[in-house]
């Protein structure tokens, strides 16, 4: 139990599986590690990060796997502070097109989570048709990627700038690019 308190903060996001499988006595002091605000930050890990872990983690099926869950997702809201933070208007735009299903999903809705999280961005999604969402600042990460509904149908990114109500100092589009539709 006392080893992991030496362990460096990414190495044990790396070992949470084995953690839990093999030494499950010391998954509460884990917990606390992982999720201390201090450790993330002088780490500088990022989301993308504990999102792998928290995919990882994911697929255990036990109570200890529950609790680092839980811990992953408060370290995932603490990292976001070790994300890029732009100047100015953003508006991040994430396809929802049937192209996008599982992965691309999960890692779209995360990565535009965060962004919006940090930087206080407008959200678009698209796929056939582009339309602004709202999300609540103050949820976490993982409630805001939760709320994109991924539909399907086509992507095409002209709805994107045809929706557009305002001007944006940068927009950024997170895709698969497996666009078909218009220009």
């Amino acid at each position: 139990p006392n080893m992991i308190n030496k362990i460096a903060y990414k190495a044990l996001l790396g070992s949470l599986v084995k953690v839990i499988s093999e030494s499950p006595e010391v998954v509460p002091n884990a917990c606390r590690i992982i999720s201390d605000h201090n450790l993330i930050r002088k780490s500088l890990v990022m989301p993308s990060e504990i999102i792998v872990a928290y995919e990882q983690v994911a697929k255990i099926n036990s109570t200890n796997a529950r609790v680092v869950l839980m811990a992953l997702e408060n370290a995932l809201n603490y990292s976001v502070e070790n994300a890029p933070k732009f100047n100015g208007e953003t508006l991040v735009v994430l396809d929802e097109s049937g192209s996008m299903g599982g992965k691309p999903a999960l890692i779209g809705s995360l990565f535009a989570s965060v962004l919006c999280k940090i930087n206080a961005c407008d959200l678009m999604t698209f796929g056939s048709l582009a339309r602004y969402r709202h999300y609540n600042p103050n949820d976490s990460v993982m409630t805001i990627a939760k709320s994109i509904n991924f539909a399907s149908g086509g992507t095409n990114f002209n709805s994107i700038f045809t929706t557009i109500n305002k001007r944006y100092d940068r927009i950024i589009i997170l895709s698969d690019m497996q666009g078909w539709m218009g220009y």
